[in-house]
């Protein structure tokens, strides 16, 4: 060999080990030689990747079209350019960009590789991130044309199942029971009946709100504490407890607090993302779940401005609320509907006999015991002291008369508390064209129900 050519390939051999890329010379299986940036990117020793096959450093999903661009190389193409996965000595994956050139006379391949990882996880997460903002977008203008509907949380809870890749999920907000403990209420719950008993309760409930009580299971970790909950493992987890029989197979699972200023406000519970789940994963959900935290917060005190805090009814405002928005439709839109109005015979007596505390639990009960007797779509709700109220959508005179008869019915079974003559007087209408608020509604029902008190009391007085 030449002095001349013995200096270029040198130089050649020098230029190979100094190139910033991934250098590398090998034929249609095997690299046959490699510079020192592999053993730097990737963590391979030279004989480490020499002694396998080149397809088994890629990724399983990107081997068919890594084979695709050799083949093309082979075929004839002077130059390939194309990206896959390339696995690390320690079990990561690496973003590579090749360029890939085919020297005829040797068959063999001169290619570089670019180390793009941290160039692609930008984008991604560019991506990610206008997704997200077009995703909200979306949500505020359907805010802002429909309310907060469930139709509306649907569309949140579909948003967070595709930004983390989970199979199923749910959101709600956090309330107290009766003992102070923490349980949800759902707004949005994924479909994931799996037989006749689970369709019936997920039918019976979901319109109104789903509730989950027990903390001895993972959601329950995140309900108990207010902190993130993340189990790759959820069969193995002790905070785990256990599954119905037959429901989806957990296979990983996301407990995801949303907390405001006052603490935690309400729920995110996210399963079955292939992987499992990371705190990187939840981080970026945040544009999402500030909105929610703001939107419940918003909710939640609207619901305790709306409630009887005895009772724990909607109250007068809230029934006034919703009457006044059937009142201001049309009369061709406007849906036939009733109102009863209630009121405790002996009521005054129970408080004077027993005193103010035993008459709260019999306005509790009373509460309790109507509920039993109503439809899902009914509204009953306390309007002060010991008066109650029922608006009954979709109600002619002689189905309000029955429903007044079953209230009065229940009302009659409570013993606690109560004194002879104890029962319930009840006077409904049913709405028409003249009625135009609340307030003349009322006085027609009130009528009615001054009726049924002048008669004895415990009786049931409707009419047109």
């Amino acid at each position: 060999m030449s002095a001349t050519r013995s200096a270029t390939v040198e130089l050649a051999q020098r230029y190979f080990d100094m190139s910033p890329d991934l250098a590398c010379v090998g034929d249609k299986h095997r690299l046959i030689r490699v510079n020192d940036r592999w053993r730097e990117v990737l963590g391979w020793r030279d004989d480490e990747i020499r002694n396998r096959e080149f397809m088994e450093f890629v990724h399983p999903d990107d081997v068919s079209a890594t084979v695709a661009r050799v083949e093309e190389l082979q075929s004839g193409s002077s130059v390939v350019d194309f990206e896959n996965r390339f696995a690390t000595r320690d079990g990561e994956w690496r973003t590579l960009a090749w360029t890939a050139k085919l020297e005829p006379d040797s068959g063999l391949v001169l290619a570089s590789a670019r180390d793009v990882t941290a160039h692609r996880r930008i984008e991604q997460e560019r991506d990610e991130l206008n997704r997200m903002l077009t995703a909200l977008s979306d949500l505020q203008t359907t805010y802002l044309e429909a309310g907060l509907t469930r139709d509306w949380w649907q569309q949140a809870l579909d948003v967070l199942i595709e930004t983390t890749g989970s199979e199923f999920g749910f959101v709600g907000r956090v309330e107290l029971d009766e003992e102070d403990a923490p349980y949800l209420h759902s707004y949005a719950v994924t479909d994931i009946a799996w037989n006749e008993w689970s369709r019936q309760h997920y039918d019976a409930y979901q319109a109104a709100g789903m509730e989950f009580h027990s903390l001895e299971t993972l959601f329950g970790a995140t309900l108990s504490t207010g902190n993130l909950v993340i189990s790759n493992s959820p069969s193995n987890d002790p905070r785990s407890g256990g599954l119905p029989e037959g429901h989806p197979p957990l296979l990983s699972y996301a407990g995801v607090p949303l907390l405001d200023a006052d603490g935690m406000v309400g729920m995110i519970g996210l399963a079955n993302r292939a992987g499992g789940f990371t705190d990187d994963h939840v981080d970026r959900l945040q544009p999402l779940r500030a909105m929610l935290v703001q939107i419940i917060s918003r909710d939640v005190s609207s619901t305790k401005a709306e409630t009887d805090p005895l009772t724990g009814l909607p109250n007068r405002a809230a029934f006034m609320k919703r009457i006044d928005k059937l009142l201001a439709q049309s009369n061709r839109r406007r849906r036939q509907f009733g109102v009863l109005l209630v009121d405790l015979d002996g009521f005054k007596e129970v408080n004077d006999c027993n005193g103010h505390l035993v008459g709260d639990e019999v306005l509790c009960e009373a509460a309790n015991v109507a509920a039993t007797t109503l439809r899902s779509e009914d509204l009953l709700a306390r309007l002060g002291g010991d008066e109650f109220a029922v608006l009954l959508p979709d109600c002619d005179v002689s189905a309000m008369h029955l429903a007044g008869e079953r209230l009065r019915e229940a009302i009659g079974t409570i013993t606690h508390g109560v004194v002879p003559g104890f029962g319930a007087s009840v006077g409904g209408v049913v709405a028409t064209s003249i009625d135009t608020d609340w307030t003349s509604l009322y006085l027609r029902a009130d009528v009615r129900l001054y009726e049924a008190k002048r008669q004895g009391g415990n009786r049931v007085i409707t009419s047109d």
